[in-house]
């Protein structure tokens, strides 16, 4: 993930601004939970120096899959 890169639409409530400051505190996590995704600000802004050797999670609410289909489509055919 680039910790420079943003969300394609703004969110209301979103994490973008702090979330350098999250992964500094997580560092390594093997799982990782977005319990309210918004626009996956938070995992977006990754750096790749806090993804662990190995297997990991990442997993992201989104009660529609809405998010995550826009976020797929966009990945997938920019």
């Amino acid at each position: 993930m680039n910790p420079d890169l943003d969300a394609p639409v703004k969110y209301f409530g979103g994490k973008r601004r702090i979330a350098k400051l999250v992964w500094r505190r997580f560092g390594q996590p093997k799982a990782y939970i977005e319990p309210f995704a918004g626009m996956a600000s938070v995992l977006i802004r990754r750096p790749a120096d806090s993804v662990p050797d190995g297997n990991f999670r990442e997993i992201i609410n989104d009660r529609d899959a809405f998010v995550a289909n826009f976020l797929r489509s966009i990945k997938l055919a920019p």
